[in-house]
């Protein structure tokens, strides 16, 4: 049964966070999935992070939508 709240624009700005994403540590990769928005025409990538000697880093990316 379809609801009145399926007719609504999904508007979300934040579309993944993960505190807790790890790398492999022999690919130094991390793979991850998340559901689009109705809005989005690109994809902007923000990355933070600590090493274990306690480094901070941080990269910022766009990307167009596919």
């Amino acid at each position: 049964m379809k609801q009145e709240t399926d007719e609504l624009d999904d508007k979300r700005i934040t579309l993944y966070w993960n505190p807790e994403l790890v790398t492999d540590s022999a690919t130094h990769a991390a793979h991850f999935s998340f559901y689009n928005n109705d809005i989005t025409h690109h994809f902007r990538i923000v990355i933070e992070g600590v090493s274990n000697s306690g480094r901070p880093g941080r990269i910022e990316k766009v990307f167009p939508q596919p």
